[in-house]
């Protein structure tokens, strides 16, 4: 009798030590899962705050001084133009398509609209290199393959140059005030996949300009949604009067500010209890089915500080 008696306490000693390890399995899973979103979210959120902060800088040149480079090689839309234009320095589809459409006008064809997340808007921003890559003090070389923001430095105009694989450093023009800046175009857009198309794994990606054609470059995993919200300053006063998706296509280079609402999802589900779920993202709520992924929102608001900059030095003579 006694040997039942401590063989059932001991079982429910066991069931008890199990059930505790599994909660703390449970409890460390989710920590974990929080601790990478965290991560990813910074990594995000940090990546965007520098690109939305340089869009529009180009050398110090203003956008509108730029001349546009047509060549058709180069086109992600219907516009051949649309690669080598520092004009619109940010531009936003508001929702995925085939192709998807931006606020401008262009048609984004170079990214299936299948892949891309339901409901997601595709940000687009242009700028220059933060530093020339070659000028006449400089001495190492650029990076071939490549093209570059042709600017003179007596002058508030910019030009284009193209350096081909295996250029020499003699064969580019180079007075005492010319300068060339690496020249950078990026779509950013959530795609349903990361890894192989029908994984189910959302990831922030980006198509951007390499050589003589757009590439894919994946950021981040597990960014389920996003909502932009662009501040504009309508009145020219120097601040923000109201915040829209999709403003108008006039109203762009009025933008002052982008408010960048993210939706994070764990990789993989969770074991353990599960519920629908209900996250406000901006003007927008989600609704998530009860499927086991843990997810948290995060968001930022980002200066559009070039924006402005470029603005005010288009006023001058």
């Amino acid at each position: 009798m006694s040997l039942l008696v401590a063989v059932g306490l001991g079982s429910l000693l066991l069931l008890s030590l199990s059930t505790f390890w599994l909660q703390a399995r449970l409890e460390l899973q989710r920590g974990e899962a929080m601790a990478r979103l965290q991560d990813t979210g910074r990594h995000v959120l940090g990546m965007l705050q520098r690109e939305v902060a340089l869009a529009g800088y180009a050398g110090g040149v203003p956008s509108q001084r730029v001349e546009t480079r047509l060549d058709a090689s180069l086109a992600c839309s219907d516009s051949v133009d649309w690669a080598l234009s520092a004009h619109p320095a940010v531009d936003v589809a508001p929702s995925p398509g085939t192709p998807s459409v931006t606020v401008a006008g262009h048609q984004l064809d170079c990214i299936p609209g299948e892949d891309i997340q339901p409901g997601s808007p595709l940000l687009v921003l242009r700028r220059s290199a933060t530093w020339p890559a070659l000028t006449l003090d400089t001495s190492s070389m650029p990076a071939d393959g490549r093209w570059y923001l042709a600017r003179d430095g007596s002058r508030l105009e910019a030009d284009w140059l193209f350096l081909p694989e295996g250029a020499s450093r003699e064969s580019i023009p180079l007075g005492q005030h010319q300068s060339y800046w690496d020249w950078r175009v990026a779509i950013f857009y959530l795609r349903r996949w990361s890894q192989r198309p029908g994984d189910g794994i959302p990831t922030l990606c980006m198509e951007h300009l390499q050589v003589l054609r757009m590439v894919t470059e994946c950021l981040a995993e597990g960014v389920e949604q996003w909502v932009l919200e662009f501040g504009l300053d309508l009145d020219h006063n120097g601040v923000v009067d109201t915040y829209r998706e999709a403003p108008a296509a006039e109203h762009l280079a009025r933008a002052r500010m982008l408010q960048v609402h993210l939706l994070l999802r764990s990789v993989s589900p969770l074991a353990g209890p599960r519920q629908a779920q209900e996250f406000h993202l901006g003007p927008r709520r989600l609704q998530r089915p009860a499927d086991g992924y843990f997810r948290r929102t995060l968001a930022l608001a980002l200066p559009l500080t070039n924006l402005g900059l470029q603005r005010d030095m288009e006023r001058l003579p």
